[in-house]
């Protein structure tokens, strides 16, 4: 089943045209089909879409982990993140985070849609792992970030400098 990602498109789009930070690394690995077992629980069949296109990016100030068979950062992240079995690590899939932050994206795989389609949270790691919802798919928070971003760029207070985002309230 090919699975669209309009909002990885647009995230993408908006990224080139703002001249916000835009890296994407080639695909580089195995990528688990839907539905397929990864650390004990259904791989996203979005997360799967995605991994087929790209093994990892920077999109504005959004990371997405590298998946490869080398360096699976994906895999490593969550291994790691796993080892004493709190939650909401030990039920979720942790895919991205804004960079040098303890704020991570994440599936849970266990409120998947019938299509195997997982919602996405945000994980505060400063504010003793707080869950909050962020959209109903990867593609969905996508589209969300992009929104945000044509939004807070157009914004004068925002700044842009060395992939640093400032928001400069008057």
């Amino acid at each position: 089943m090919s699975v669209p990602l309009r909002g990885l498109k647009s995230l993408v789009d908006v990224c080139q045209r703002r001249g916000l930070p835009l890296e994407m690394l080639p695909a580089a690995g195995t990528v688990p089909a839907q539905g397929e077992r990864f650390l004990g629980q259904p791989f996203d069949p979005m997360l799967s879409a995605l991994y087929s296109q790209m093994s990892g990016a920077m999109l504005g100030d959004f990371q997405i982990y590298p998946f490869r068979d080398v360096d699976n950062v994906v895999l490593r992240i969550n291994e790691g993140m796993r080892i004493a079995g709190h939650e909401p690590y030990a039920s979720s899939l942790l895919f991205g985070q804004i960079p040098l932050l303890a704020h991570y994206l994440a599936t849970v795989p266990s409120l998947a849609d019938s299509a195997g389609i997982q919602p996405v949270i945000f994980i505060d790691g400063y504010e003793g792992d707080q869950v909050l919802p962020v959209a109903s798919s990867v593609d969905a928070t996508f589209m969300t970030f992009s929104r945000y971003l044509e939004r807070v760029v157009a914004m004068p207070e925002f700044t842009h400098e060395k992939d640093v985002f400032a928001w400069h309230p008057k």
